[in-house]
């Protein structure tokens, strides 16, 4: 699902606002920035956004908090529009086209201080409307949620699958403060493979324990989806009986070959090694094997067609694990831009390790104030790219200096993902240094009405 447009009226009773994210081919058309003075219903508007695209659970059932925040906040009514897509076979042979689909879900109260609140759905030329009260929101609520074919348990079911297609998450000012359950949607996947100690759990540690399963999820799924679609062993068999004919290469000129493939292997998986993605050992090995033979011997021309189908297959994993490489590269380089004297380092193998300018590990739960909001922050949007969806941050320049600021959006966007709109920000500020790292048009402000 990817919002259009939000429209909020009547926040506080005093202001309305209206949030786009209509604009193509701009680097920062999924950020939009609330700019407004204290008092003017930021914070009410990002919980409300978040209420409302929360009303399903992830297991279809009432999410009952969401309900509780859309009674209380001072919001008269408040819109959102949004696409979403399905894929649907074509005419052409093997080809899948996507459709999209308009739709809008909408909180409705004839006036801040009335008891009952309208929310309704329109999808696919379908329309779902409930009224709810604050004598609803008991345990008789629940029972009429799970009563067959009512119209509330309908609006559920479809809630849950506009859910399934991306999450929605407020980061708010408290955020390295609490604990609250920030992880809600994000797939317990890969562990990673360094052991850990419990004793030195923290909020930061599980946060980036929790980025290692994703990076690790991505580099294990490019690698599994190349061992499934090579076998190396009847390529190189196949090789063999398909080339026993005579070549007109000489041995050296088969030798050069060789040892040009090689040391192109060898430079396209060192940026990988790095990450124990891949490694050259067993390359560097072979291309030791063949600088010390003969530079005519007559082995090479058999020695080829054995390597051929290994070089092929090596060259696959290579390039499944490029995009694996580009997620950790963009995340640690990122981080690593803003740090001083301090430096994330990551493997398959260790995890995510800090280090200072000595080269000792740092507990990343006694790093600077600052330090663990743009940690956490960024950890954010890189699990977000994972999944897609919203999310909604509450004054992101808390603890970070100016320079930080002015950084920080295009690094949100860049660690979830800039190459698509799989990810969406709403982000609520005081700081020029963020409002002006945007374009204008990403800038909302508040209008007061009567």
């Amino acid at each position: 699902m990817i919002i259009q447009r939000i429209s909020a009226k009547k926040v506080l009773g005093a202001f309305d606002y209206e949030i786009s994210f209509l604009e193509e081919n701009k680097t920062d058309s999924r950020m939009a920035v609330i700019y407004a003075e204290n008092g003017c219903g930021k914070t009410n508007l990002l919980k409300a956004v978040k209420a409302l695209l929360t009303l399903s659970s992830n297991s279809g059932t009432l999410n009952s908090d969401s309900f509780e925040i859309l009674r209380k906040v001072p919001i008269e009514n408040l819109r959102i529009d949004f696409e979403r897509s399905s894929m649907f076979d074509s005419d052409e042979v093997g080809s899948n086209k996507r459709e999209r689909h308009l739709g809008k879900i909408e909180l409705v109260r004839k006036s801040l201080d009335y008891d009952e609140f309208k929310i309704l759905l329109e999808l696919n030329e379908k329309k779902y409307d409930v009224n709810i009260s604050a004598r609803d929101l008991d345990t008789s609520f629940h029972r009429t949620v799970q009563g067959e074919r009512s119209k509330l348990q309908e609006l559920m079911v479809e809630l849950q699958k506009l859910g399934a297609e991306g999450r929605t998450l407020y980061l708010g000012d408290n955020r390295i403060s609490s604990r609250y359950n920030e992880f809600e949607g994000y797939t317990r996947r890969i562990a990673s493979l360094k052991p850990r100690d419990e004793d030195r759990s923290g909020p930061m540690h599980d946060l980036l324990t929790r980025v290692e399963r994703a990076l690790n999820q991505a580099s294990l799924a490019s690698y599994s989806k190349d061992s499934r679609e090579s076998n190396v062993y009847a390529r190189v068999a196949r090789s063999v009986m398909d080339g026993a004919g005579e070549t007109k290469k000489n041995s050296s000129q088969i030798r050069e070959e060789l040892e040009s493939e090689l040391h192109q292997l060898i430079d396209q998986a060192k940026p990988m090694e790095k990450y124990d993605l891949i490694s050259t050992s067993q390359l560097i090995v072979l291309d030791g094997i063949i600088r010390g033979a003969r530079a005519n011997a007559r082995e090479f021309k058999s020695l080829q067609l054995v390597m051929k189908p290994y070089f092929e297959s090596t060259r696959k994993q290579i390039a499944s694990l490029e995009s694996a490489q580009r997620l950790i590269d963009t995340f640690i380089e990122t981080v690593n831009s803003f740090l001083k004297r301090k430096e994330m380092r990551y493997s398959s193998r260790s995890g995510i390790e800090m280090f200072d300018l000595n080269d000792k590990e740092i507990d990343p739960d006694y790093l600077s104030s600052g330090e663990k909001h743009l940690l956490y922050l960024l950890s954010h949007a890189l699990l977000a790219g994972s999944v897609g969806g919203v999310l909604l941050v509450d004054e992101p320049e808390i603890s970070l200096g100016i320079d930080w600021q002015r950084g920080l959006m295009r690094a949100l966007l860049e660690c979830s993902g800039a190459a698509d709109k799989n990810v969406q920000f709403i982000v609520a500020s005081h700081s020029l240094q963020v409002m002006t790292s945007v374009g204008r048009e990403r800038i909302v402000t508040a209008e007061e009405v009567d």
